[in-house]
């Protein structure tokens, strides 16, 4: 070993598993969170997709020779999906910002990092800012915030809309799974009746009353309205076993019907083609 190795001996410095954290960061981290462009862009594309889906659910109703295309319908969805996981996503960014092990961190009041304090630091065993962030973050991983998800969606009222578009496509005569198993349906051996149950035709113009979620032919039930109308007497709801007193204003066009009569017509046309031809 020479002279000058002897004479210059080598430090080694570690640095140590917890720094201080700079006031600097925390104002940039805080910074982060006020800038609304993500969110923005979020329900922007949020609001276009469904404007589109609309245009192209209203141009196939209103052209009864074209059908709907499921891997378009699906494709909607999953849009939707993306954008609602991107938002709950920044959601939790922002519960994790606001709970109490962050703000305390957040508030510590520390030295900067020198020659002279890295003795003390070394010997420190708290967790770095961004390791107790990524700890909050993986409790937001629980099943229960899973579950939290699957409410979002299914308050979500236009990915459940398209959703059940989706289904009643592939399953005309089927009802739609609901997690609320009491709810009434208008269901004749486990099947969706796809015929008004005045005129025992299939509907063509079908409504729906937002009150007791059932479905009539509109020229029919309007004839029922016009002669409680002469008799001076509420309408009630036809439907057997379903007493809900309805009015004209809780009508609303029942647009999956549409879809479940006309789905239901061009399956069984299809079928009859094939029979003839075999």
């Amino acid at each position: 070993m020479s002279d000058s190795e002897d004479e210059n001996p080598t430090l080694e410095l570690k640095l140590p598993d917890y720094l201080p954290l700079k006031q600097e960061l925390i104002r940039d981290f805080e910074k982060s969170f006020k800038n609304t462009t993500v969110t923005d862009i979020i329900k922007q594309q949020t609001r276009q997709i469904e404007e589109t889906a609309e245009k192209y659910i209203k141009f196939i109703l209103d052209h009864p020779q074209f059908e709907f295309d499921e891997s378009t319908i699906s494709q909607f969805i999953q849009s939707l999906e993306n954008l609602m996981k991107s938002s709950f996503e920044l959601s939790k960014l922002e519960q994790i910002r606001h709970s109490p092990e962050i703000s305390s961190v957040a508030a510590r009041e520390e030295s900067d990092l020198t020659l002279e304090s890295l003795n003390s630091y070394q010997n420190m065993t708290r967790p770095n800012f961004s390791d107790v962030i990524r700890e909050k973050y993986l409790d937001f991983e629980s099943p229960k915030l899973s579950q939290k998800y699957k409410d979002l969606e299914s308050n979500h009222k236009y990915f459940k809309y398209l959703s059940d578009i989706l289904f009643v496509i592939k399953n005309p005569e089927d009802p739609i799974p609901d997690d609320n198993e009491d709810e009434e349906l208008n269901v004749s051996g486990g099947k969706i009746s796809l015929k008004d149950p005045l005129s025992l035709n299939y509907y063509s113009d079908p409504v729906i009353s937002k009150r007791c979620q059932h479905t009539f032919e509109r020229s029919y039930i309007e004839e029922q309205f016009k002669r409680s109308d002469r008799e001076r007497r509420p309408t009630h709801c036809p439907i057997a076993a379903c007493s809900q007193e309805i009015k004209r204003s809780d009508l609303e066009p029942d647009i999956l019907m549409v879809i479940r009569v006309r789905t239901f017509k061009k399956l069984e046309t299809r079928a009859k083609d094939v029979d003839t031809i075999v």
